[in-house]
């Protein structure tokens, strides 16, 4: 029998000369994975999960060497192309909404001239 992962998450966002916003929560996970890959420049990668279903994801978080439009991820082969323009944090219960159907593989398809290292972190129920 695994130990529950306890994970404290915190994000800040000040606006220049405006306002600020600060949460912290606490996630309380059943398993995570972390995998960085290397997505050769006009190329493409699949990041495999720890198997799960969509509706046992609680975070997401994805970062990259490089963000640009034409850098871009999917969670379904046959759905959206999202760009990874900026780092990308998901999190709460409608995360499998976000996710699509199914917890896959998600493929990264890097259109710029250079490779890029792109980091994916999840936490997750069972």
């Amino acid at each position: 029998m695994t130990m529950p992962i306890s994970a404290n998450a915190t994000l800040g966002v000040q606006v220049s000369g405006g306002p600020n916003v600060g949460l912290s929560w606490q996630i309380s996970a059943d398993g995570l994975d972390r995998v960085t890959v290397t997505v050769p420049k006009a190329g493409s990668k699949s990041v495999d999960l720890q198997p799960a279903a969509a509706d046992k994801l609680l975070l997401l978080v994805m970062s990259s060497s490089k963000y640009d439009a034409l850098l871009t991820y999917k969670f379904d082969p046959a759905g959206s192309a999202y760009k990874l323009t900026q780092p990308q944090v998901l999190s709460g219960g409608d995360l499998a909404v976000k996710a699509g159907a199914a917890a896959g593989p998600i493929s990264i398809a890097n259109g710029t001239t250079a490779d890029v290292t792109v980091d994916v972190f999840v936490l997750r129920k069972s």
